[in-house]
């Protein structure tokens, strides 16, 4: 089992990450509801949440391909869908939407290339090995 929060693996078994720290909810709707509502401020939406599961392999994958996707695809957001990282992924499709739509205000040329930027960084980050692992905790190894 995955904990929800930091996404590292948890024992089946437990109650609390023991790296965040975080109360691990179950897959069952109730579990999620009486988490929810033990919590003062929290929204009873909790108990309606999808789970995502982490993919079924634990192969590593390669940091320089994701670099390259990141640099040729920047506003399809393959590099963080390559990594795992669905939100920063649909960002940028939506940053591209709304660029196309409103470019002929000026202000789509910006958001594209904010978007494009944003992957540049991201690029060279991972070119230079500081991300070593995905969102879902697999390896990222600096080789082709």
């Amino acid at each position: 089992m995955y904990c929800n929060s930091c996404k590292n693996e948890i024992p089946n078994e437990a109650k609390v990450c023991p790296v965040c720290g975080v109360p691990v909810c179950g897959n069952d709707v109730n579990s999620n509801y009486q988490y929810a509502a033990q919590q003062p401020n929290a929204s009873y939406a909790v108990a309606y949440q999808t789970v995502e599961q982490p993919p079924e392999t634990t192969k590593p994958r390669s940091a320089y391909i994701a670099a390259l996707l990141h640099l040729f695809s920047p506003l399809l957001g393959l590099g963080y869908f390559y990594r795992g990282d669905k939100n920063r992924g649909k960002n940028c499709i939506i940053m591209l939407i709304v660029g196309a739509v409103t470019s002929f205000i000026g202000v789509g040329a910006i958001l594209i290339a904010i978007t494009a930027i944003i992957n540049l960084v991201e690029c060279i980050k991972l070119f230079k090995g500081e991300y070593t692992v995905d969102s879902y905790g697999r390896k990222l190894y600096q080789e082709f």
